[in-house]
């Protein structure tokens, strides 16, 4: 749903967890083990995926006062790439 990422098992379709996410401003980025989502506000929310645990990483990529942010993650062998109407902030892939 909008305010929940799911896990779901591929053998049996039961739900494995949920947590619940702020609203989502765009494209989220999967890796092996996390999974990153763009959320309202400027944070990005750092999901475990073996767990559902989230961390959210502190606003900074957009102006906190913005509402209506609208983004993407993207990211390949080599970096993770965090882009806004407004900005645009490349990292390295830690995975």
């Amino acid at each position: 749903g909008d305010h929940h990422c799911r896990s779901v098992s591929m053998k049996d379709g039961t739900q494995n967890w949920a947590a619940e996410i702020l609203p989502s401003t765009g494209r989220a980025w999967c890796g092996e083990n996390r999974c990153l989502i763009p959320e309202l506000g400027g944070r990005i929310a750092m999901v475990d995926l073996n767990s559902g645990a989230i961390d959210r990483v502190s606003p900074g990529l957009c102006p906190v006062d913005e509402e209506h942010q609208i983004g993407s993650i993207v990211s390949d062998d080599q970096l993770v790439c965090f882009a806004t109407a407004t900005s645009l902030a490349v990292f390295p892939s830690a995975d």
